[in-house]
């Protein structure tokens, strides 16, 4: 049973808006905007001049109600899509019922096709029986009326019924044959005996039967005689081999006397057991001969009478048998098509009601689809009234605003002469102001330059800095221990073999964790004081494998040092190239086995300079120079990078116990930095020097960066032959550092700077007036430890030294 839902379509739907297969998307378009013009009341004209007037004049009350518009149209576009979205619904749930309904007659179509495939087999299993029954001689009435195939094909489930009525009634009528078949066999049986054979035709006609079970008696009759001439012929060959007697009766009664060769007794009492069992055999053939002679004469003179009695007990026998199994196959079919009919009948009113369920449920989910829509587009059309009075407001609104921004324009040409001279006056008033404010900085940038320098001096001429390089997985893996405890940004402790604590103070103390920015952060205010023309010395000390190198140079990828302060000292001077003209030169030397030898030179291997003291121009300070010693401007830090590496190539390094590339030498990077004031004419001569290992000093306006060797003992660097020497002078001139820094340190009148090259060379950054800075380098491993107490006693020692007020070398530059 179907019902027809109508739908109720919103007061803004037009079908011309639902989408066709070729629409074009630009008419869509069109026609919805003609749509909603029809509906909100507006012309051409309208849409046109107020298009144009919302462009010019750009006011706020034109761009709300243009947003109210906008928002209306999308929530009607909104409420269309939901109407085809139910339409569509609808329709599917129609095609849906439709194709349910097909399947379920495809599968009613199927099922019936197999009842009356089970039929047909039925049928053919009654002309199987038939067979037999005709085969058996039995009379029976044959089935007729077949049910055609092409019929019950097309029928329908009433047909099928009524098919299986007819095959009900056929199984009645046979039933109804078998039950006078029985009868007739009992009036068979009450039949004289005397009855002759002629004179019943079916006897006639069942006699082939009794002669074949006539032939089958006579044939066991010759066999039995057979069996009885072979028994003859086994006894007669038995008396051929005894000796001959008087008669058969001696035969038989007395046993022949044994041949001379034969003594056993037991062969001949064998023999005599086998004569006798074939005798008893001869007598029981003899009989079942006479037996079977008997039984024929007794067939032959019964006449007919005992053959019709046994061919109506066969015949009596075999229709019950077909009687019990046609009652079977009835009640079974009965059966079988009762069950199918029923589970079909199940089947078809579940599906039918599932089908019915969703169809219910589809059509209120589409009702409410349906009265949301139309809730919705109720709601559209009451803003869409609301907003037709709001274009009418507006549109008178943007009527006075253009009034307005007529007048407006009609008053700008003075308005802006006016403020043209307003902006002039305040412009000259502020370029006055600004002639002030360049004069205050030019002050409080000396005020700066001369604090900056007194915190400098105030936090010490040498200041050191302690760093502990991280744990190595190697070191974790054999068990290493770390000694070291810190406890705070100043202070570290060391514990000892035996247990026994001791603390150390620095400027700064920098962990296990720390970057190469943190430690780079202390060390960037020297090198402005580079830029200021003073003299700056920083080097780093420790023993082999305590991160000197990795903490003056590093990698490329996280740069030292040297290379950050490079970098800073040419962005000051490009910073300042305005007020400044920074010439900068660099020299690269190394001191091996007490030897200084210039690693620029072309035949660096071979090239050898000595120190010598003058007496420079600026300022009358003395200083120590090298003689000969190459020199190579550079305008950017790329260049100083490509000479250090050219330095790195000459430098003399080898592997030891302690370092797979340990350093044999002190390496000492020199940046010459001459500065004149455009503006006052003044020369400042800088001389800074980079130190990497243990002290390395500058002298004079330069700045040293310094990468010494290990401080480790003999014993610990496994160095023989050459290797062995190397460390000794290696020894030594740190060992006459340590005496110097010492002497300082206790203000001793003689400090001996002569006794090794390393010291005589940083003579002016150990005890001029330089600012410099150590880096102690140490490991914080167990095994470590005793090398780790060496460098930090060092570097306290190397705290204590006082040195003398750094200057400013400064001098007038000459007009070439």
């Amino acid at each position: 049973m179907s019902r027809n839902i109508a739908f109720s379509r919103p007061a803004t739907y037009n079908p011309s808006l639902v989408k066709k297969g070729s629409t074009v998307d630009d008419d869509e378009d069109a026609a919805r905007r003609q749509q909603l013009k029809e509906e909100l009341g507006l012309t051409e004209d309208d849409d046109d001049d107020g298009g144009e007037s919302c462009r010019r004049s750009g006011g706020g009350a034109s761009d709300e109600w243009r947003q109210r518009c906008d928002d209306a149209m999308a929530k009607l576009k909104i409420a269309l899509a939901n109407e085809e979205k139910a339409q569509s619904s609808l329709s599917k749930l129609q095609l849906l019922s439709k194709s349910q309904t097909a399947i379920l007659k495809s599968t009613f179509d199927k099922k019936l096709k197999s009842k009356e495939t089970i039929v047909l087999d039925l049928l053919q299993v009654i002309s199987d029986h038939e067979s037999k029954l005709q085969k058996s001689g039995i009379p029976f009435d044959a089935f007729e009326g077949p049910i055609k195939e092409d019929v019950t094909a097309t029928a329908g489930p009433d047909a099928t019924v009524d098919a299986f009525a007819t095959l009900k009634a056929q199984v009645d009528s046979l039933t109804d044959e078998n039950v006078s078949l029985r009868s007739k066999l009992t009036s068979a049986t009450a039949f004289p005996a005397t009855t002759s054979a002629t004179g019943n035709p079916k006897l006639e006609k069942d006699s082939p039967q009794l002669l074949t079970k006539i032939t089958t008696l006579e044939n066991e009759k010759q066999s039995l005689l057979q069996l009885l001439k072979d028994a003859q012929l086994k006894l007669s060959a038995q008396k051929a081999a005894k000796p001959t007697s008087s008669g058969d009766a001696a035969v038989v009664a007395t046993p022949p006397p044994a041949p001379p060769s034969v003594v056993n007794t037991d062969e001949f009492k064998d023999l005599e057991r086998k004569l006798a069992k074939a005798e008893g055999d001869l007598k029981k053939a003899s009989q079942k001969s006479e037996a079977a002679e008997k039984e024929l004469a007794t067939l032959k003179s019964s006449d007919t009478s005992s053959t019709d009695k046994i061919k109506l007990a066969e015949a009596e026998a075999q229709l019950t048998a077909t009687t019990a199994k046609m009652t079977d196959m009835k009640m079974e079919l009965e059966a079988s098509f009762q069950a199918k009919h029923d589970k079909l009948k199940q089947a078809a009113e579940a599906d039918l009601a599932k089908l019915k369920d969703q169809a219910k449920k589809s059509i209120l989910d589409l009702r409410k689809k349906l009265e949301t829509t139309s809730r919705s587009s109720a709601d559209v059309n009451a803003r869409l009234a609301k907003a037709k009075s709001d274009i009418t407001k507006h549109k008178a609104e943007l009527k006075a605003l253009r009034g307005d921004v007529g007048a407006l324009m009609m008053t700008l040409g003075a308005a802006t002469k006016d403020m043209a001279g307003k902006i002039e006056g305040r412009v000259r008033a502020q370029a006055d102001a600004l002639a002030g404010v360049v004069e205050n900085y030019k002050r409080e940038m000396k005020e700066r330059k001369r604090l900056f320098n007194m915190v400098q001096e105030l936090q010490g001429n040498i200041r050191v800095l302690c760093r502990f390089r991280p744990i190595s997985k190697s070191e974790t893996a054999n068990g290493s221990k770390v000694v070291t405890k810190f406890t705070g940004h100043e202070e570290v402790s060391l514990v000892g073999d035996k247990g026994k604590s001791k603390a150390y103070e620095f400027e700064h103390v920098f962990d296990m964790a720390s970057t190469q920015d943190q430690v780079f952060a202390q060390v960037k205010p020297l090198i402005t004081s580079v830029m200021d023309g003073f003299n700056v010395c920083i080097f780093a000390y420790g023993q082999t494998g305590s991160g000197k190198t990795f903490t003056m140079s590093g990698s490329a990828d996280n740069p030292g040092i040297n290379p950050r302060a490079l970098t800073e000292l040419f962005a000051l001077k490009d910073s300042r190239a305005k007020e400044y003209s920074d010439d900068i030169n660099v020299s690269i030397m190394e001191i091996y086995n007490e030897v200084i030898r210039d690693l620029l030179a072309d035949n660096a291997a071979s090239t050898y300079v000595r120190i010598q003291r003058s007496q420079l121009c600026y300022e009358s300070t003395n200083g120590n120079f090298v003689q000969g010693l190459t020199m190579v401007p550079v305008k950017e830090a790329a260049d100083v990078f490509g000479l250090i590496s050219k330095g790195n190539q000459n430098r003399s390094t080898h592997a030891t116990d302690m370092n797979e590339h340990s350093s044999r030498s002190h390496s000492i990077l020199s940046i010459y930095v001459k500065s004149v004031n455009l503006a006052t004419n003044t020369v400042a001569n800088g001389k800074v020097h980079f130190c990497t290992g243990i002290l390395n000093c500058l002298t004079l306006s330069q700045l040293h960066l310094v990468d010494l060797a290990g401080s480790e003992r003999l014993s610990k660097t496994g160095a023989e032959g050459l290797r062995l020497k190397e460390a000794q002078n290696i020894n030594q001139s740190l060992s006459t550092l340590g005496n110097v820094i010492q002497a300082r340190a206790n203000k001793q009148k003689h400090v001996p700077y002569r006794d090794s090259s390393l010291t005589y060379l940083l003579q002016d950054s150990l005890g001029g007036d330089s600012k410099t800075l150590m880096v102690a380098c140490s490991s914080p491993v167990d095994y470590n430890a005793e090398e780790s107490f060496c460098t930090l006693n060092f570097a306290s020692r190397a705290r204590c030294v006082e040195m003398g007020k750094a200057t400013k070398h400064v001098a007038k530059a000459t007009k070439e």
